[in-house]
């Protein structure tokens, strides 16, 4: 199963998946100017931690390339 998450500028606009089944996805935005910030990183801590949660691979599109100067 694939999911892709599409974010502009910090702000999530669309989930995609392959799957025909429901999928829960929820997306933890951290950033230290909210002012809910030191609760969400609890939370992360939290979910880091949950033993029915397991780290699972990701990729990360980004097409600008640097000039080898």
């Amino acid at each position: 199963m694939r999911v892709k998450v599409i974010i502009h500028d910090g702000i999530t606009t669309d989930v995609l998946t392959d799957s025909t089944e429901p999928v829960e996805v929820e997306i933890l935005d951290i950033d230290r100017d909210y002012s809910d910030c030191d609760e969400l990183e609890k939370y992360e801590e939290e979910l880091l931690h949950d033993p029915s949660l397991r780290h699972t691979n990701y990729t990360t599109a980004h097409f600008d390339i640097p000039d080898d100067d």
